[in-house]
């Protein structure tokens, strides 16, 4: 691309990072004129027993490989990592919400001396009458550091920290906006375990992680969709989208036995 071209200066890089188990998963997005391309990703396994040095090499390696050493970082935090709390409030609630918030702090968290790192999410549901919907997110200052100083070991500085599902449902309305105006579940997979964001008028409804055996992968997931379906007050007249993402070895052909669409942006 000409450097000096109009579109050069809109295009934007930003690397997701996400710790595994026993793995990492690195993907680069291209966003240019609100279109997102995957540029490249790859899992990087046997993570935990890998000197430090080699880690750090694979995960330069990938950005060197991809032009793109001056990217944005995006850590995305598990859902196991996340303590969680969603509230419906009056709409008269938001002048004193900092007060509600800290509120549910002393409640949730088992010690009030523990430093914590927060984060709210608010939307306003036009219902009768009109209500808050608040959705609270709480990381343990120990486990976000734990987290940041794996980064800053592989070379890396996250401009954002976001929790998995508020993650996959960015990435649901980057990369398909009109789907995502409609109610739906975007499931990310892992060899042993997924991870879930529930999303109506896309706005986030649920996270959730959990398990599964790739035998009874379909049964695991109808079940998750009814559960769904019933927190979120939906008939069974309403339809509803089911979006996987994940590598496609993890997959195992699952977009093809299931009335799915695989949710992963062109490569450019």
């Amino acid at each position: 691309m000409d450097l000096l071209s109009p579109g050069a200066f809109l295009k934007q890089l930003s690397l997701g990072v996400a710790f595994g188990p026993d793995s990492i998963h690195l993907s680069l997005l291209s966003s240019q004129w609100k279109r997102v391309r995957q540029v490249d990703a790859e899992t990087i396994d046997g993570f935990q027993a890998m000197p430090s040095e080699q880690r750090r090499h694979r995960v330069q390696t990938f950005l060197e490989r991809n032009l793109a050493a001056h990217c944005s970082v995006v850590l995305s935090l598990p859902r196991r990592e996340v303590l969680l709390r969603q509230l419906e409030l009056p709409v008269e609630a938001r002048e004193n919400l900092a007060k509600v918030v800290d509120y549910q702090l002393v409640n949730l968290l088992p010690s009030e001396e523990q430093a914590v790192a927060t984060d709210t999410l608010v939307v306003r549901e036009e219902s009768d009458p009109p209500r808050l919907r608040v959705t609270l997110f709480v990381v343990l200052q120990s486990t976000l550091e734990r987290y940041l100083q794996s980064c800053r070991e592989l070379g890396l500085v996250p401009d954002r920290i976001l929790p998995a599902a508020v993650a996959l449902a960015d990435y649901l309305r980057a990369n398909a906006p009109g789907a995502a105006k409609a109610p739906g579940l975007v499931v990310r997979l892992d060899p042993d375990r997924g991870e879930l964001a529930g999303l109506v008028e896309g706005q986030l409804r649920l996270c959730k992680e959990f398990r599964y055996d790739p035998s009874n992968l379909e049964e695991v997931l109808e079940s998750e969709s009814e559960l769904f379906r019933g927190e979120a007050g939906l008939g069974e007249e309403v339809p509803m989208k089911l979006f996987l993402a994940g590598d496609s070895d993890v997959l195992g052909g699952a977009e093809e036995r299931l009335p799915v669409r695989t949710l992963s942006p062109p490569r450019s």
